[in-house]
């Protein structure tokens, strides 16, 4: 019996303007009186706000952020961080991308950062800063000491073969990008240690997702939903499919089909 919603938000709850559909937010908030809603994200918790606080979210909810690195409640409350990258990771991705100008965007818990390796797209991730009236990512050569624990390495997808750093790494596609993680950390492991802690029964969650970092879940758990504009393979993983985020394919599932997976009548197809 689910107790339990999970939702991703780029591309799975959010609309393409990143924002909760009107419909949506009001049927997860009546849903909230029977469910725990978790929302987990790539985002960091600041980005992850403003959803919580559409959808009411209360202190038995959960955020999970920066693709499973960090559980915090609403309130607060961290529970459990998993580890980051160090700068010799940075040094040994760098080694495997292709011997061409390159630029590694660094998630760390200071702030977002590119690293570049050409003074010309140095000097363009300065520029768009300035002209943003100091918004956006810091811009470095080198990544300085000082900053924090790397959260996250993002690398566009033409500059890297990643099959050399899969298992060392958890490395996945968003975007374009290569995203990779230290491999202790991503979403499905953050929902299992809150399973092993008790805090949760993996059973009994509902999970909608619709990204590459959604895959394992979708692989997992019993009950996964992959959004229509999900990646093929995503929506192969997964144990049902629904409409895309501009079609608001969380609130049609939510409206026609949760009741009658609680009651066993599981006859959605793919």
């Amino acid at each position: 019996m689910i107790d339990t919603i999970a939702l991703d938000l780029d591309g799975t709850l959010l609309d393409p303007e990143g924002r909760v559909p009107l419909k949506t937010g009001e049927l997860i908030r009546r849903l909230k009186e029977d469910y725990r809603v978790f929302l987990i994200s790539g985002r960091h918790f600041s980005e992850m706000e403003e959803a919580a606080r559409i959808l009411n979210l209360a202190e038995r909810d959960m955020l999970i952020s920066c693709d499973g690195m960090y559980i915090r409640r609403p309130g607060g409350e961290i529970l459990h961080r998993f580890p980051g990258l160090r700068a010799e990771d940075l040094e040994k991705i760098k080694r495997e991308m292709k011997p061409w100008a390159y630029t590694l965007c660094c998630i760390t818990d200071e702030g977002p950062c590119t690293v570049d390796g050409s003074p010309l797209d140095y000097a363009k991730h300065r520029l768009m800063k300035s002209l943003r009236g100091g918004k956006g990512r810091l811009a470095y050569r080198q990544l300085p000491g000082g900053l924090g624990e790397i959260e996250k390495i993002s690398v566009k997808r033409e500059a890297l073969e990643p099959e050399r750093l899969r298992g060392e790494y958890n490395v996945h596609l968003n975007s374009g990008s290569w995203e990779i993680l230290n491999s202790q950390t991503g979403k499905f492991q953050a929902l299992s240690w809150l399973d092993r802690s008790g805090e949760i029964a993996l059973s009994r969650m509902l999970y909608f997702g619709d990204s590459y970092n959604d895959l394992e879940c979708m692989r997992r758990l019993k009950y996964s939903v992959a959004m229509g504009n999900a990646p093929q393979a995503v929506k192969e993983a997964a144990a049902y499919v629904t409409g895309s985020n501009r079609e608001e394919g969380v609130y049609t599932f939510l409206r026609d089909s949760l009741d009658k997976l609680q009651s066993g009548r599981e006859y959605i197809s793919k």
